[in-house]
């Protein structure tokens, strides 16, 4: 059978990395694992390319040396699986039929940094500024 496989954890990839044939989803995993060099815990999915009931298994690598691989559960319920499933265009009973993506909170570092920067920017102007009013005073009562 055709096999295709992604990573899901530490760094969740975009597209399928890796696209072979195996006997088993098991084999398929090692062989991802082991040409891929995976580190210890990483977790992954395989997906059947072929038939219409595409089956989608989670795997965590177990050891290294030699790899070995066994079964996982994804790490968050909606996350990894329905990405999964858009990916590869087939959406499974088990999910539901919700298609809405999980929206997670947003990112307010690059907020807050600017609004660091601006106070810095505001303080060096006002000092400037009032630098410059001294200078002036200053140079009239010298000339």
């Amino acid at each position: 059978m055709k096999y295709a496989a992604k990573r899901t954890w530490p760094e969740k990839q975009k597209s399928w990395e890796f696209l072979d044939e195996a006997d088993t989803p098991e084999a398929f995993a090692l062989e991802f694992a082991a040409r891929r060099k995976l580190d210890l815990e990483t977790e992954f999915v395989i997906m059947e390319k072929e038939g219409d009931d595409a089956e989608i298994q989670f795997f965590r690598v177990t050891g290294c040396a030699p790899y070995q691989v066994g079964a996982a559960e994804p790490r968050a319920a909606g996350d990894a699986s329905d990405s999964a499933s858009k990916d590869a265009g087939a959406t499974t009973h088990a999910q539901g039929d919700d298609d809405s993506e999980s929206v997670g909170a947003p990112n307010l570092s690059p907020v807050i940094s600017m609004l660091l920067y601006m106070a810095k920017v505001g303080f060096i102007a006002t000092a400037s500024i009032a630098a410059m009013g001294f200078i002036i005073k200053y140079l009239r009562s010298v000339l």
